[in-house]
């Protein structure tokens, strides 16, 4: 394919649709400079250079002039985008932060040309948006998020039942308050209600949470703040978890054995499993990819042929920061879950699979298997999240948490 050229100061400009590939790829000239102009953002490409001493480099650049016709030049390097960070700098190559490189290409351009920036115009929609919410009701902000659970491809089962719940059990002038004026105590008194059981109020405390916590997002606070809607207890603790109170290490680790044992719903089953061992919320481990799998060098798990027992981490792809590590049994988990999706889902690029073929890739709810687990363990209903919370409370207290012996040792880092 033939790349229009022009000529720019002196030197070649070619133009063409930068990508993380060519970026990376793109070799430096004999001598002198080299200048690849991204068609996706006028303004903005890539330098590619090689002094007199043979050293060669490339970096992003915008070249532009403002409004009185002063040209300007600005270059953003690797070292730039990886805002100082040796380790983002480490993992990811200068090709790997070309949309961020164009985020914020696009800013300096705008300023340069006396343009509101797209941080300035979501600002002034996050300001609207912050106007209506003040006025938002309790009934409002439950209404919106029944409909963000239709986007979420929620069954329709599942959110009759959520709006059946509210309407029964939240009073007509309690939904017409105000969120600003919304406080712990207005949620904790329909939540004591004793004709809630076990299960509807886990459901109904969650609904709740979620609606109170819509003013969160436009950064407002009223009396009731964000932890405290994120934290509503259903009951007193004693209540919750007095049937795991005499429980230790062993108990809970019989009980997440028992949890393998059968092979019905094991995309849910093994979705609970890492959820008990991880930190991260429930929805962020079912939404889980092969690619957030990561050996200490940063190479990703390729396939069922790599040796099982190798230290691994679970990195999430919007956060590469957050790291969990998997434990010996858990790398172990983790094969057995990466045979089963590539016999039964050989296309998917998430751990757990919805087998619906539905908008949501990815298993939805883990429900029905957490409360057969609980049957099948002979308990009352404890949310997954106490049980969590207990398990990890006894992992603590045995120091059992920090035992290397239940991790593969780290190989040394190699430069």
């Amino acid at each position: 394919m033939s790349r229009p050229q022009a000529q720019h100061h002196g030197r070649m400009v070619e133009r063409l649709y930068l990508t993380p590939q060519i970026v990376d790829e793109v070799a430096a000239p004999a001598l002198g400079e080299r200048w690849i102009a991204d068609s996706a953002l006028k303004g903005f490409g890539l330098r590619v250079w090689r002094k007199k001493s043979g050293d060669a480099g490339k970096a992003y650049c915008v070249r532009t002039t403002d409004d009185a016709g002063r040209s300007t030049r600005r270059s953003w390097s690797h070292w730039d985008l990886a805002y100082g960070s040796s380790w983002l700098f480490r993992e990811y190559s200068l090709g790997d932060l070309l949309e961020r490189a164009r985020s914020e290409a696009r800013d300096h351009i705008d300023q340069i040309k006396g343009r509101a920036t797209l941080a300035d115009e979501e600002q002034l929609q996050r300001n609207s948006a912050a106007l209506l919410a003040r006025s938002l009701t309790l009934e409002g902000a439950a209404k919106g998020v029944l409909q963000a659970m239709a986007i979420r491809q929620v069954s329709q089962r599942s959110r009759d039942r959520t709006f059946k719940l509210f309407y029964q059990h939240v009073p007509a002038v309690l939904g017409a308050k105000l969120l600003t004026e919304l406080t712990v105590a207005d949620l904790e008194a329909v939540l004591s209600s004793s004709s809630l059981t076990p299960s509807n109020l886990e459901t109904l405390r969650a609904f709740l949470g979620q609606a109170a916590s819509v003013l969160s997002r436009f950064h407002l606070e009223g009396p009731l703040r964000f932890y405290d809607a994120r934290d509503l207890k259903l009951a007193p603790r004693d209540r919750l978890d007095g049937c795991l109170i005499d429980w230790d290490l062993k108990s809970f680790e019989h009980a997440l054995s028992r949890l393998g044992e059968r092979q019905d719903r094991w995309r849910q089953r093994m979705c609970i499993r890492f959820y008990l061992e991880f930190h991260a919320p429930l929805v962020r481990v079912m939404r889980a990819r092969w690619d957030e799998v990561f050996d200490v060098r940063g190479r990703r798990l390729r396939g069922l042929a790599e040796e099982a027992r190798f230290y691994r981490e679970w990195r999430w792809s919007d956060r590469p920061w957050h790291r969990e590590r998997f434990t010996i049994q858990m790398n172990s988990h983790l094969m057995d879950v990466l045979r089963l999706v590539r016999e039964q889902y050989p296309a998917s690029p998430f751990l757990f699979p919805s087998s619906s073929g539905r908008r949501v890739p990815h298993i939805a709810t883990v429900a029905h298997a957490w409360t057969e687990a609980l049957h099948d363990l002979g308990l009352p209903f404890v949310s997954l999240k106490d049980f969590r919370e207990r398990y990890h409370e006894e992992l603590g207290s045995t120091a059992y948490w920090f035992d290397d012996k239940r991790y593969f040792e780290p190989p040394p880092f190699e430069k």
